[in-house]
């Protein structure tokens, strides 16, 4: 049985399908939700060293319910490796499109 504590809960798109992740892994329960609530046996998809969302789902599932949008946390990872969110970038393109 996989851990009680779970946290970062997540619908599929279907509607049969709960993601959500426990400690390390990310956990899927299959669902039935016509009729009585029904839940399959939980599965454990994959379990490594990612992000953890502070008080926030730190990563998304594809329409489908095949692939996961997850941040991995590398220590000294070189620059090359990192990713940089903008934040209000529409601002910043309304900046630099009237600078023209």
């Amino acid at each position: 049985m996989l851990a009680l504590i779970s946290r970062e809960a997540r619908w599929a798109a279907s509607g049969s399908e709960l993601f959500y992740r426990s400690s390390e892994a990310l956990v899927s329960v299959p669902v039935r939700t016509d009729g009585d609530f029904e839940r399959g046996d939980a599965e454990s998809l994959f379990d490594d060293q990612y992000y953890l969302g502070r008080g926030a789902r730190a990563y998304d599932v594809s329409a489908d319910g095949q692939q996961f949008l997850m941040v991995k946390e590398l220590e000294n990872a070189p620059a090359s490796e990192r990713i940089i969110i903008v934040e209000n970038w529409f601002t910043e393109l309304e900046r630099l499109g009237s600078a023209q």
